[in-house]
């Protein structure tokens, strides 16, 4: 059985819209060791063509930060943000940069 921890998760508002970007660490199923997984969703949807699972976790680091000032760019306001106790979570926590 697949399992799947949040290492970071991130919620923005544009108007009526809103959009979380997650962080997760999946391990177990098919998966020997563990991958780390970006995840946007749209309005309580994923937009799973946004999705990407690698075990190279700076790939995915890179990937969440330049959605992050994307979103910056694009008008998107914070509404939150949770880092959680996860041996990964300062890598993905831009308040540490």
């Amino acid at each position: 059985m697949e399992k799947k921890d949040l290492i970071a998760a991130r919620s923005y508002q544009k108007g009526d819209q809103f959009m979380a970007v997650y962080v997760r660490e999946v391990s177990g199923g098919d998966i020997d060791g563990s991958m780390i997984q970006f995840e946007v969703w749209k309005n309580n949807i994923e937009d799973e063509s946004l999705r990407d699972t690698s075990g190279n976790m700076y790939q995915i680091r890179r990937l969440y930060f330049s959605k992050l000032l994307n979103m910056l760019d694009d008008g998107w306001k914070k509404q939150g943000n949770m880092v959680f106790a996860h041996r990964y979570s300062n890598d993905f926590n831009p308040e540490v940069l």
